[in-house]
């Protein structure tokens, strides 16, 4: 077979990400945030999570919002809800999907010795 076809419509994919982004995003984000202010602490790790995560420039200095979908984990807490849960439950694991999925693309850029992602220089 020479390629998929799909029945939906282009854009769908990005607006229900855009909807379940909106509806989950400051709960994971707070969630997240809370990776880079570990005890306090601003050692090298910590600071290079925060700028692969999106939350501080290459300077150190923090920046508004976290840039990325959030799709995965807003998936996973909205199926999570759908089946009769309360979402706060599902958060650990809904920042954990996030975290090893940005520990992927920190990955792919090591191995592929890329130097730049979505327009800023990589970890």
């Amino acid at each position: 077979m020479g390629g998929q076809v799909s029945a939906l419509p282009r854009d769908l994919g990005s607006g229900v990400g855009r909807i379940l982004g909106d509806t989950y995003r400051r709960r994971l984000e707070a969630s997240l945030r809370s990776f880079t202010t570990i005890d306090g602490s601003h050692t090298p790790l910590v600071r290079m999570v925060a700028y692969h995560l999106g939350f501080e420039d290459k300077k150190g200095a923090r920046l508004a919002a976290y840039p990325g979908k959030l799709l995965r984990p807003s998936l996973l807490l909205f199926i999570y809800e759908v089946l009769g849960g309360e979402p706060e439950a599902a958060l650990p694991a809904a920042v954990a999907l996030e975290l090893v999925h940005s520990f992927s693309l920190a990955h792919d850029d090591i191995q592929d010795r890329d130097e730049e992602r979505h327009g800023r220089p990589t970890a």
